[in-house]
């Protein structure tokens, strides 16, 4: 049996127009397979994040006699909410230290834009440790780690009208831009 096996074994690599195109289609099979494995393992570090914005309170006050709206001691003749997302996407954990610390990762308006308020709606774990605060009418984002996946809603209050100019900047070492 063993012997009828490779008699037939040895036809068949021994040559021809089938067994070159078995090994052909073997040869590219294993090719895509490698090139889809490797993309699938390929661990990067990639913060990413979307934005919507509501606004509250259009300029309209001030067609309204007798109506003002304070935050604070500031009067408001605009209010936005932004609800924003940020999650890691990449399949590398990102942790505190990948952040550099002359380019602290933050959220950016144009100047002419008051930040009034920042909160954190929601994370993906509490271990995460994600804390804001409002610096130079920026909000930093301060974080212990973030695996693939992890991230955080925001809600901020301005003064703008849109998400069209928010920034989220910042510098992750050995991450995507």
């Amino acid at each position: 049996c063993i012997g009828i096996f490779m008699s037939w074994l040895y036809k068949f690599l021994d040559g021809g127009i089938l067994t070159n195109l078995v090994f052909l289609i073997l040869a590219v099979v294993s090719v895509l397979i490698s090139i889809i494995l490797y993309i699938k393992s390929k661990k990067e570090k990639e913060l990413v994040f979307i934005a919507k914005s509501f606004e509250l309170i259009e300029n309209a006050t001030s067609s309204i006699d007798n109506l003002t709206i304070k935050y604070g001691n500031e009067n408001v003749e605009a209010l936005t909410l932004t609800k924003l997302s940020l999650w890691n996407n990449g399949k590398a954990t990102i942790d505190a230290k990948d952040v550099v610390d002359s380019d602290k990762l933050r959220v950016e308006l144009p100047e002419s834009i008051k930040i009034y308020s920042a909160v954190i709606e929601m994370t993906v774990k509490k271990y995460n440790c994600i804390k804001l605060y409002i610096e130079d009418n920026k909000i930093i984002i301060n974080f212990d780690f973030l695996d693939y996946g992890d991230g955080a809603i925001i809600n901020f209050y301005h003064n703008g009208t849109s998400e069209q100019n928010i920034r989220l900047t910042g510098t992750l070492k050995g991450a995507l831009p």
